[in-house]
Protein backbone atom coordinates (compact mmCIF):
# COMPACT_ATOMS: atom_id res chain seq x y z
CA UNK A 1 0.00 0.00 0.00
CA UNK A 2 2.59 2.59 1.07
CA UNK A 3 4.70 1.85 -2.00
CA UNK A 4 1.87 2.79 -4.37
CA UNK A 5 2.09 -0.48 -6.23
CA UNK A 6 -1.59 -1.04 -6.98
CA UNK A 7 -2.10 -0.73 -10.74
CA UNK A 8 -5.22 1.00 -12.00
CA UNK A 9 -8.05 -1.02 -13.51
CA UNK A 10 -7.84 0.49 -16.98
CA UNK A 11 -11.58 0.65 -17.87
CA UNK A 12 -12.33 2.27 -14.50
CA UNK A 13 -9.48 4.75 -14.97
CA UNK A 14 -10.74 5.67 -18.45
CA UNK A 15 -14.30 6.13 -17.17
CA UNK A 16 -13.18 8.32 -14.24
CA UNK A 17 -11.13 10.54 -16.54
CA UNK A 18 -13.90 10.73 -19.15
CA UNK A 19 -16.38 11.76 -16.45
CA UNK A 20 -14.05 14.43 -15.01
CA UNK A 21 -13.34 15.80 -18.50
CA UNK A 22 -17.11 16.14 -19.03
CA UNK A 23 -17.74 18.08 -15.83
CA UNK A 24 -18.81 15.19 -13.62
CA UNK A 25 -17.55 15.27 -10.04
CA UNK A 26 -15.70 12.08 -9.17
CA UNK A 27 -15.76 10.89 -5.56
CA UNK A 28 -13.77 8.05 -4.04
CA UNK A 29 -15.46 6.09 -1.26
CA UNK A 30 -13.45 3.22 0.13
CA UNK A 31 -13.43 0.89 3.08
CA UNK A 32 -9.72 1.54 3.50
CA UNK A 33 -8.96 2.98 6.94
CA UNK A 34 -8.35 6.70 7.38
CA UNK A 35 -4.65 6.23 8.16
CA UNK A 36 -4.17 5.10 4.54
CA UNK A 37 -5.54 8.38 3.10
CA UNK A 38 -2.24 9.88 1.93
CA UNK A 39 -1.00 6.64 0.34
CA UNK A 40 -4.38 6.00 -1.30
CA UNK A 41 -4.62 9.49 -2.84
CA UNK A 42 -0.98 9.33 -3.94
CA UNK A 43 -1.52 5.96 -5.61
CA UNK A 44 -4.67 7.17 -7.41
CA UNK A 45 -2.88 10.29 -8.67
CA UNK A 46 0.18 8.29 -9.74
CA UNK A 47 -2.06 5.96 -11.73
CA UNK A 48 -3.66 8.91 -13.53
CA UNK A 49 -7.02 9.24 -11.77
CA UNK A 50 -8.51 12.73 -11.64
CA UNK A 51 -8.34 14.68 -8.42
CA UNK A 52 -11.47 13.68 -6.50
CA UNK A 53 -14.23 16.09 -5.53
CA UNK A 54 -14.14 14.18 -2.25
CA UNK A 55 -12.35 11.17 -0.81
CA UNK A 56 -14.00 9.20 1.98
CA UNK A 57 -12.06 6.63 3.99
CA UNK A 58 -13.40 4.63 6.91
CA UNK A 59 -12.96 6.23 10.33
CA UNK A 60 -10.86 4.32 12.82
CA UNK A 61 -11.33 3.67 16.53
CA UNK A 62 -10.37 6.74 18.49
CA UNK A 63 -10.38 8.96 15.41
CA UNK A 64 -12.79 11.64 14.28
CA UNK A 65 -16.16 10.37 13.07
CA UNK A 66 -18.25 12.50 10.70
CA UNK A 67 -21.67 13.42 12.08
CA UNK A 68 -23.48 11.84 9.13
CA UNK A 69 -22.26 8.37 10.22
CA UNK A 70 -25.06 7.94 12.75
CA UNK A 71 -24.19 4.25 13.24
CA UNK A 72 -20.59 4.91 14.34
CA UNK A 73 -18.54 3.33 15.75
CA UNK A 74 -20.24 0.07 14.72
CA UNK A 75 -21.22 0.80 11.11
CA UNK A 76 -21.31 -2.13 8.73
CA UNK A 77 -19.69 -1.53 5.35
CA UNK A 78 -23.13 -1.13 3.78
CA UNK A 79 -24.16 1.46 6.39
CA UNK A 80 -20.89 3.36 6.10
CA UNK A 81 -21.04 3.53 2.32
CA UNK A 82 -24.77 4.27 1.94
CA UNK A 83 -24.68 6.96 4.63
CA UNK A 84 -21.66 8.53 2.92
CA UNK A 85 -23.50 8.55 -0.43
CA UNK A 86 -26.47 10.13 1.37
CA UNK A 87 -24.05 12.77 2.70
CA UNK A 88 -22.80 13.47 -0.83
CA UNK A 89 -26.44 13.97 -1.87
CA UNK A 90 -26.90 16.39 1.05
CA UNK A 91 -24.11 18.49 -0.47
CA UNK A 92 -26.34 18.96 -3.52
CA UNK A 93 -24.80 16.32 -5.77
CA UNK A 94 -26.50 13.30 -7.32
CA UNK A 95 -24.67 9.99 -7.32
CA UNK A 96 -25.40 8.92 -10.89
CA UNK A 97 -23.07 5.91 -10.95
CA UNK A 98 -21.78 3.80 -8.10
CA UNK A 99 -19.10 1.28 -9.08
CA UNK A 100 -18.00 -1.41 -6.66
CA UNK A 101 -16.55 -4.89 -6.59
CA UNK A 102 -18.53 -5.98 -3.51
CA UNK A 103 -22.29 -5.94 -2.97
CA UNK A 104 -21.68 -4.01 0.27
CA UNK A 105 -20.32 -1.21 -1.96
CA UNK A 106 -23.67 -0.94 -3.70
CA UNK A 107 -26.38 -1.83 -1.20
CA UNK A 108 -28.28 0.81 0.72
CA UNK A 109 -29.33 3.07 -2.13
CA UNK A 110 -28.36 6.69 -2.74
CA UNK A 111 -27.17 6.07 -6.29
CA UNK A 112 -29.07 6.14 -9.56
CA UNK A 113 -27.14 3.24 -11.04
CA UNK A 114 -25.14 0.71 -9.01
CA UNK A 115 -22.74 -1.46 -11.05
CA UNK A 116 -21.07 -4.56 -9.62
CA UNK A 117 -17.58 -5.09 -11.00
CA UNK A 118 -16.00 -8.56 -11.00
CA UNK A 119 -13.33 -9.33 -8.44
CA UNK A 120 -11.80 -12.79 -8.63
CA UNK A 121 -9.43 -12.02 -5.72
CA UNK A 122 -11.81 -11.78 -2.76
CA UNK A 123 -15.43 -11.56 -1.64
CA UNK A 124 -16.74 -9.68 1.39
CA UNK A 125 -20.02 -11.12 2.73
Amino acid sequence: MDNGEFPAIQPTLKLANWAAQHGVKVYFLTGRPEHQRAATLKDLANEGYPAPAGAFLKPEAGGAVPGYLTCAPTCTTTQYKSLTRQHIESLGDTVVLNLGDQFSDLDGGHAERPVKLPNPMYYLP
